[in-house]
């Protein structure tokens, strides 16, 4: 039989109890003897249960081992390893709003776009298999339960997933300062809709620039006229997810 693959590993009061109720396949469940007791405690444990995971009370050195001395609040979860969703299916999709990544390399910037997504209904998103973040355990924490509520697939490069998305139907749009096209456009509300956000200081790559059908920008007034990519991306996400879809692009 083919060796199991070592599991993920979740921790944290809230980031385990959110990727009980959002489904994630849970093997294991390890908890504090002598934890602090409080609701999420028990709602942890009940949780659990209700997903066929083991419990196991364990000294708090075991837990300190597993996490490497992080702040694991007393639970530590072993989750079975993140299962990609398929891209072509995304892209078949009647109505979708997608995310595409260009290089963004940090899992709290990916975290916290899941966890964005989920919030303003947004669909999946598209990460490179090759030089950028996919779906680590550190992702999944900062998400505490989105990862496994929204889709993320792996494609190719970003330009070519860029011209394959337009290719079925989608409006591509590149997040970027040099945009003309303002975040709160009405033609961003198209129903097959996807926006392309950038690497952390480096933005999109000219490829991908070239290749998007629009450029979008967020004006700003203050004295940094930046934001953090997962910021950025929320920003949009939210006044995007204010209008109806309108018919596909």
């Amino acid at each position: 039989m083919p060796e199991r693959p070592d599991p993920d590993l979740l921790y944290g009061r809230h980031p385990v109890l959110e990727a009980l109720l959002a489904g994630a396949a849970i093997r294991r469940v390890l908890i504090a003897k002598g934890a602090a007791k409080a609701d999420n405690l028990e709602q942890i444990r009940a949780a659990a249960i209700r997903a066929g995971a083991e419990v196991q009370f364990q000294e708090r050195r075991v837990l300190d081992r597993l996490t490497g001395g992080r702040n694991h609040q007393g639970v530590v979860a072993e989750a079975e390893p993140y299962r990609y969703s398929d891209a072509d299916d995304l892209l078949q999709r009647e109505s979708a709003r997608l995310i595409l990544l260009d290089g963004v390399t940090d899992p709290s910037n990916l975290g916290s776009i899941l966890r964005s997504m989920e919030a303003f209904g947004w669909t999946a998103v598209l990460t490179p298999k090759r030089r950028s973040v996919g779906v680590t355990p550190a992702v999944r924490k900062v998400a505490a339960g989105a990862a496994d509520r929204i889709p993320v697939a792996q494609v190719g490069s970003p330009a070519d997933a860029v011209s394959k998305l337009r290719e079925a139907g989608f409006l591509v749009a590149g997040l970027d300062p040099s945009g003309t096209v303002d975040y709160a456009d009405e033609q961003l509300c198209s129903q097959r809709f996807c926006l392309v956000v950038g690497a952390e200081g480096k933005g999109l790559s000219e490829l991908v620039k070239k290749r998007c059908e629009i450029l979008v920008k967020i004006p700003m007034r203050g004295a940094l006229a930046s934001l953090n990519v997962a910021v950025a991306a929320a920003v949009v996400m939210s006044e995007i997810s204010r209008k109806p879809a309108s018919g596909a692009a």
